[in-house]
């Protein structure tokens, strides 16, 4: 009797863990690593790009599709990605799929576009991608600043460097891929320093610019994030530096000088215009400028 209680009791305990290892299960898992467009204004063709990495050995890649839409969310096209390389034992972990689509008269417009995935085992999984202003404008236009946001007055922190925020609307019919660069130049009429901050004996106040100017750095840029405003501007942003009112350099957290800056007796305090520019790929820029602000002492 002992003995068959004992028999019992071990078949009871693995049969249970047998139930317990086939209830498990496993899910299968992939991951977006790369989803983006292109469009060619010249041939109306864009062309779609994913790459799809695969987390576990689970289940496979069934099928790939990608939806365009425009900004209000109407779905423009669809098309099934097919893969690349689906031969090649290539980091088999990573799977690619493209398409090249054409669209004529297509709508300017800003668009994005969505990556769909179903596995196997009916899973899906989707990714977006960023969003695009779209044109079929092939002839060069004349970029344009719609608009700025900059602060009146700014206050200079006593010890601590700060950013200046400024935003720029821009918009060219020829898409944001003809925008070459935006930038700004500053001048500067400055108040005197009072006191000799830097402890080098004298008390150096700023010089004047006579002109707009950049001090021969080719980095004073505004860049685009991918943010759009509204009627489809192009939204650049610039945070600007500013040294605190004492006038030292940027340090780092041991106390060392970063960034190839030097103590000064002060920050700069006073009236500063800026001068924004935006050029495009066919040289043709737009520019404004004189756009007034008071740097104030804390």
């Amino acid at each position: 009797m002992k003995n068959l209680f004992l028999f019992i009791f071990i078949i009871t305990f693995l049969g249970n863990c047998t139930k317990e290892i086939i209830s498990s299960k496993d899910t299968s898992e992939f991951s977006f690593t790369v989803s983006y467009f292109n469009y060619n204004n010249h041939t109306n063709k864009i062309f779609f790009y994913t790459e799809i990495e695969k987390i576990t050995n689970v289940s496979f890649i069934d099928s790939v599709w990608v939806l365009l839409y425009n900004e209000d969310g109407d779905e423009i096209n669809s098309s099934e990605l097919n893969p690349e390389y689906p031969d090649s034992n290539f980091n088999s972990m990573i799977s690619i799929f493209s398409s090249i689509i054409t669209l004529n008269n297509i709508e300017p417009d800003v668009y994005f576009a969505a990556f769909n995935m179903k596995d196997q085992l009916g899973n899906h999984f989707d990714s977006k991608s960023e969003r695009k202003y779209l044109t079929t404008y092939t002839e060069p236009i004349k970029p344009e600043i719609i608009g700025y946001s900059i602060l009146e007055t700014f206050v200079l922190h006593p010890t601590e460097w700060t950013i200046l925020p400024i935003e720029l609307h821009v918009f060219d019919e020829n898409g944001l891929g003809d925008i070459n660069k935006v930038e700004y130049k500053v001048m500067s009429i400055f108040e005197e320093c009072t006191e000799d901050n830097n402890g080098d004996g004298v008390i150096t106040s700023p010089v004047a610019d006579e002109n707009y100017t950049n001090y021969n750095n080719d980095n004073w840029l505004l860049s685009h994030e991918g943010n759009f405003g509204p009627n489809n501007t192009f939204i650049y942003n610039v945070g600007i530096p500013m040294r605190p009112f004492n006038g030292l350099a940027l340090r780092d957290d041991d106390g060392n000088i970063i960034l190839g800056t030097i103590d000064k007796d002060c920050g700069g305090t006073g009236d500063v215009f800026f001068m924004f520019q935006v050029t495009d790929r066919s040289g043709l820029t737009d520019v404004i400028e004189d756009i007034h602000i008071e740097i104030i002492k804390p």
